[in-house]
């Protein structure tokens, strides 16, 4: 009986000093604003996932693409979220950053023209307006896909429109966008009733890559904090392709101010999840480094980088 006693005291003061310890503060810099693309981090942060690995996660939007990054380097925020060719040119230019995770290992980014427009082929975008978001590296692979048509960038007359690409698309402001994700504009344009024309990089003459990665200071890259908080999303991931349709209820009610959730955008939001989750990497903690030094050397070979970075970044070990 006294042992009997003694081991229940024992459990139940286990399970008081956990669920009284202190939760370490743990700051995530998004890519842009919480959106389905985010989604096993939501749903670890919906199911307690993070706090069961001893994290209080919270996440800041940024106000332009290369804020998250500034952030981390700045040490402002403890991981960014970022695409994997602005990661490799930030470290060619010196930020102290190091990948240390995958959120989603397929390439998103697109060109897109629409339908009606008759450009059916990136050969016929010689003479034509394309628009482009830019981050950067954007230039380097869009140049790459025209190459890779027979089409030279000084055949197209390029338009940075920043942001906005499916208004400029729909106003005939430019007949082609590059920087579309294709598991969002054109499922928005679809809804509207607007189809659309879709090139892929990685079908032209681009090395495939991860659209969104975890970049951490390179000095942290063995943090322990960063270890539990990558654990938590891949409970995340887990969860979510097991329970699709859960998670997203579950999302949809915890970040509905977020996602801006009035009735249209409850049913686009929804259907980009779905399109999304094949996306996901099953595994977050791993990085494909062949795939990581593939980019960087394409991106060396098109001016992206310099060999001296080049040489750096071949260096870098998962």
């Amino acid at each position: 009986m006294k042992k009997t006693k003694l081991l229940i005291f024992s459990t139940l003061l286990f399970g008081f000093c956990f669920t009284g310890m202190a939760l370490e503060k743990f700051v995530v810099a998004l890519d842009w604003y919480i959106n389905p693309d985010h989604g096993p981090m939501l749903v670890a942060k919906s199911l307690g996932y993070y706090k069961k690995h001893g994290l209080d996660v919270k996440f800041i939007s940024p106000t332009e693409t290369a804020e998250p990054s500034q952030l981390v380097a700045a040490g402002k925020a403890d991981v960014a979220i970022t695409y994997e060719p602005m990661l490799i040119a930030q470290i060619a230019g010196g930020m102290p950053l190091k990948g240390i995770g995958v959120l989603i290992d397929h390439v998103l980014c697109c060109v897109a023209t629409l339908k009606s427009s008759g450009i059916s082929k990136m050969a016929d975008f010689k003479g034509k307006k394309v628009g482009y978001s830019n981050d950067g590296t954007g230039n380097t692979i869009l140049k790459a896909m025209l190459k890779y048509n027979g089409v030279t960038y000084n055949e197209i007359l390029p338009i940075n429109l920043q942001m906005n690409l499916s208004q400029a698309l729909l106003s005939k402001r430019v007949d082609a966008v590059y920087g579309m994700m294709k598991n969002v504009e054109p499922i928005q344009l679809e809804q509207m009733g607007v189809k659309t024309n879709l090139f892929y990089p990685e079908d032209n003459g681009v090395p495939t890559y991860s659209e969104l990665m975890f970049a951490a200071k390179d000095l942290k890259k063995d943090d322990e904090k960063i270890k539990k908080f990558l654990n938590g999303v891949r409970d995340g991931v887990v969860y979510l392709k097991k329970y699709p349709q859960k998670s997203w209820e579950l999302v949809a009610k915890d970040f509905k101010e977020s996602l801006a959730m009035t009735p249209d955008m409850a049913k686009t939001n929804h259907e980009i999840w779905n399109a999304t989750i094949k996306y996901f990497a099953d595994h977050p903690e791993k990085i494909d480094m062949k795939r990581f030094y593939r980019l960087a050397k394409f991106l060396y070979k098109h001016g992206t980088i310099n060999k001296t970075a080049y040489d750096k970044i071949l260096k870098i070990k998962d």
